[in-house]
């Protein structure tokens, strides 16, 4: 196109009715990625099981890792680290 990419994103944020297109488009080819990953998943393909299992599993406690949530009353902690010497 002959533009930077900077120049497009600004285009983008600058018209309303091309950035809902956009958006638009992007949601379609999510549609269709999901889409594609549970007809894996139906066929069998263990890594689209496991990559569904530790994503959309993870609330069932399919996870590798252990999460630590560290808020207090609803509060996110900040912690102020010292400044790199």
């Amino acid at each position: 196109m002959g533009v930077t990419r900077d120049s497009v994103y600004k285009w983008i944020e600058a018209d309303p009715e091309l950035k809902q297109a956009i958006e638009t488009i992007r949601e379609s080819m999510l549609d269709m990625t999901e889409g594609a990953l549970f007809k894996q998943i139906s066929e069998g393909n263990p890594a689209a099981i496991f990559f569904h299992l530790k994503t959309i599993g993870k609330k069932r406690g399919y996870i590798e890792k252990s999460e630590t949530d560290i808020t207090s009353n609803g509060q996110t902690i900040f912690v102020k680290l010292p400044d790199p010497e």
